[in-house]
């Protein structure tokens, strides 16, 4: 189970991500249902779990602007299990997109400090 936090009308959970080392490394993260990926992280947080050599991809952003960007695998703590998920290197928020939340159930208290739970489906 993740478990995080309502901040500003945002559900944020706090991911564990393996660095090149295998070492834990926990970052926060928003839950985004309109990015259908993985998840997403800022270029300075790819350097510096150093993910390796990233490969280009294009798609589309939900306002249909295409778009290029690099693409990395990493390994996750997901659930208590390591989980190999493609992250999208970005400029911005790191993201958790519905392809990873697939296969849980998220609760949501939406009010200010109100909880956030993923627990896998039976």
């Amino acid at each position: 189970m993740l478990t995080g936090r309502i901040n500003n009308l945002q559900a944020r959970v706090t991911v564990e991500i393996l660095d090149s080392n295998g070492q834990s490394n926990p970052i926060e993260v928003l839950l985004d249902t309109g990015f259908d990926g993985q998840l997403s992280l800022p270029v300075f947080v790819v350097r510096q779990f150093n993910l390796g050599r990233g490969i280009l991809r294009f798609g589309e952003l939900a306002d249909g602007t295409q778009v290029q960007f690099m693409s990395y695998r990493a390994t996750v703590l997901w659930d208590g299990q390591r989980r190999q998920v493609e992250v999208i290197e970005s400029g911005n928020d790191p993201l958790l997109g519905m392809e990873l939340l697939l296969g849980s159930r998220v609760t949501l208290e939406v009010r200010d400090g109100g909880p956030v739970t993923i627990t896998p489906l039976p």
